[in-house]
């Protein structure tokens, strides 16, 4: 019983990943709620209510709608999160 706790507590957090619409290459991945730019590994953004939030400054940045996320100013499309099987990790 202890060792079924133990191993709960190190499974990995699943991640998602959010990859530029312009070049589709990859740009940033979640770790629960807050989204990683995979650049320089800095906190980016925090998703809320299908919403992407800067971490600077607490603006919204984007919305959500299906897999694709607008760009809350323009409405143009900037980033999309690839089905799980055509998901390519970039390590």
């Amino acid at each position: 019983m202890l060792l079924e706790s133990v191993a709960e507590q190190q499974r990995p957090i699943p991640q998602s990943w959010l990859y530029r619409f312009a070049d589709r290459s990859p740009f940033a991945y979640s770790r629960g709620a807050e989204f990683i730019r995979y650049r320089d590994r800095a906190r980016w953004a925090l998703v809320r209510d299908d919403q992407l939030f800067s971490m600077r400054s607490g603006a919204c940045l984007a919305y959500r709608v299906g897999d694709v996320y607008f760009d809350a100013a323009s409405d143009e499309p900037l980033y999309y999160s690839p089905s799980s099987s055509a998901l390519l990790e970039p390590w």
